[in-house]
Parts: structure tokens; C-alpha cells; sequence
């Protein structure tokens, strides 16, 4: 059975309980992670000097005309023992990058978005799964390792 550990939680295994309380520091090693791993992936990245608050946090490109726009969320809702609840505020962004740690290792989910809480005033949410269901159920199922690159 996987385990999933929220990113509030694996700040507490680096033995620094201050960062597990602080919404923007935890926020920015979200953002360092999901950095990362783009750049593993052979994206290159660009940040806005700026925090204006429009809900981008960055923006990834691969040769000349392919751009993605990303939000980054890594505060979560543990919903059960198999999945976790992401809450998006209206944002324009393209994918929503959330960062995870499953059996003792980081991964980033990058879950297709293209603005579509840019209608709801309050946002919407959806649900990563880090199990397969019990009846192997695929529909209406966000299981993690399907996204965990960023779609060219």
C-alpha cells in the first residue's frame, strides 16, 4: 500500500518544525520542488519578480513556442488515506503543480487546469489519488502517476 505525506509534513522530517507552520514558506519549497523538476525534465523556467497575486507563480517553455503557465498549490487537504484534496482560487493558469511525497519520495503532479476556476468566484477543487481503487475503478480518477510530467 503507498503512503502519501503531505508537504506540511515533510518539512517537519528535515527537523525545522518552523517551516511546517509558515503558509509561505512552505508555499516557496513548493515552488523550488516543482522548479526542479521541470528543470529535470528539460523545461526551461521563468518566475515574475512579483507575487501580484493573479495566480501565476511561474512559467515553463521548451524551445520557442511552446509555453505553459503554472500555479503551484502545496497546501493540501489529507481527504483520506489515498488521496488528497486540492483547492484552486481563480487563477488563469494552464496546470496546477502540486507538489507530493509518496513512499519517502518527492514527485510533482501536474494536473491540466487551462483557467477553468477563472469562472467560479470561489475557485474549485480536485482530488489526487495515490492508490488505485480496490475495483480498479479508472473513470473520474486522478491517480498521480498519471501526471507527473508536464504534457508537451
Amino acid at each position: 500500500m503507498m503512503q502519501t505525506v503531505l508537504l506540511a509534513k515533510t518539512t517537519k522530517k528535515y527537523g525545522d518544525d518552523r517551516l511546517a507552520g509558515a503558509t509561505q514558506r512552505k508555499g516557496r519549497i513548493g515552488e523550488l520542488l516543482v522548479r526542479a523538476d521541470l528543470l529535470k525534465q528539460g523545461w526551461d523556467v521563468f518566475l515574475p519578480d512579483v507575487d501580484s497575486g493573479h495566480g501565476l507563480d511561474m512559467l515553463a517553455m521548451r524551445g520557442r513556442h511552446l509555453i505553459r503557465t503554472i500555479q503551484v498549490k502545496a497546501h493540501l487537504y489529507k481527504r483520506n488515506v489515498s488521496s488528497v484534496e486540492v483547492k484552486v482560487y481563480p487563477t488563469p493558469a494552464d496546470y496546477i503543480a502540486v507538489p507530493l511525497v509518496v513512499n519517502d519520495k518527492h514527485v510533482v503532479v501536474y494536473f491540466p487546469h487551462f483557467g477553468k476556476s477563472q469562472t467560479k468566484p470561489t475557485g474549485i477543487s480536485f482530488c489526487i489519488s495515490v492508490n488505485p481503487t480496490r475495483n480498479n475503478q479508472k473513470q473520474h480518477i486522478n491517480l498521480y502517476s498519471d501526471y507527473l510530467e508536464l504534457p508537451q
